[in-house]
């Protein structure tokens, strides 16, 4: 028999560790290496008694995510799925580059909109 688990991201959703404090000391624990870990813990306590084989799957950044845990964490994730993620990560300054330019083409000046945004943001 299997099980499906549905892992929320940290700081998304109900998964707010600080509650509503979003200051940069708390927003150093917004990382992917924190999530992957975050992951691994969770499977390591589903696992723990029983001999199953995991696998990973999400779609864009959850793709990512799937990719990278299988990558880093290989005697715990025996194979991952990754829908609609980057085929060649270069990186997330290239990332962000390529989600600018779709968004961008998507929706004139969004790309600006986002920018201002992320200005605001840093100054918090």
């Amino acid at each position: 028999g299997g099980q499906v688990v549905f892992a929320e991201h940290r700081f998304y959703g109900q998964s707010l560790p600080f509650g509503q404090d979003f200051s940069k000391q708390q927003a150093q624990y917004l990382t992917v290496e924190q999530a992957l870990e975050d992951y691994a813990e969770l499977i390591r306590s589903l696992v723990a008694a029983r001999q199953r084989s995991v696998v990973v799957f999400g779609g864009s950044y959850g793709g990512m995510l799937s990719s990278w845990m299988r990558v880093r964490y290989p005697k715990l994730v025996f194979a991952a799925v990754a829908s609609s993620a980057p085929l060649r990560f270069e990186g997330v300054k290239n990332f962000f580059r390529l989600v600018t330019e779709a968004a961008e083409a998507n929706s004139c000046g969004c790309a600006e909109r986002v920018r201002r945004g992320f200005a605001v943001l840093r100054e918090m």
